[in-house]
């Protein structure tokens, strides 16, 4: 029991932390998308 006790816990330490850093990359990659829509629709026209 002892042995099994650190990795649940290193788990649910760095899940919370990967799940987070994804959506912050996710978000910036979608912000990126659309900065780059608006500023090829301002060009284009």
């Amino acid at each position: 029991m002892p042995v099994d006790l650190p990795p649940k816990l290193d788990g649910i330490g760095i899940a919370p932390a990967s799940s987070v850093i994804d959506r912050i990359l996710n978000w910036t990659a979608v912000m990126v998308c659309i900065g780059l829509g608006w500023w090829a629709a301002i060009l284009l026209r």
